[in-house]
């Protein structure tokens, strides 16, 4: 039952996973809009990874990931420091070269 009410939300476009970073839930949930909008302080985030990952662009993911860290680049939503599973995600995610 629970796989056909979440095919159905699918299809019918009521389904509303989890924002991926640089997008937030939108709270107009009237009929028509978007379920998700630009997060402009989550995208400042991704902008400043692109600018240091610029002046690093040969250094390996595990490397850059301490580099992030230690220069407190603040992390989207609830963690404590960037892993670099999840930082080479968002990376791939916005066209940044790994």
């Amino acid at each position: 039952r629970v796989k056909a009410i979440m095919h159905y939300l699918e299809e019918t476009g009521k389904l509303v996973k989890k924002p991926k970073i640089g997008w937030k839930v939108n709270p107009d949930k009237s009929e028509g809009a978007e379920h998700h909008i630009v997060n402009s302080e989550e995208i400042r985030i991704v902008e400043q990874i692109r600018s240091i990952r610029n002046t690093f662009p040969s250094m390996k993911i595990t490397e850059f990931t301490n580099v992030l860290n230690l220069r407190d680049v603040k992390t989207p939503r609830k963690a404590k420091m960037w892993y670099h599973t999840s930082l080479k995600t968002l990376m791939n995610r916005h066209g940044m070269e790994i």
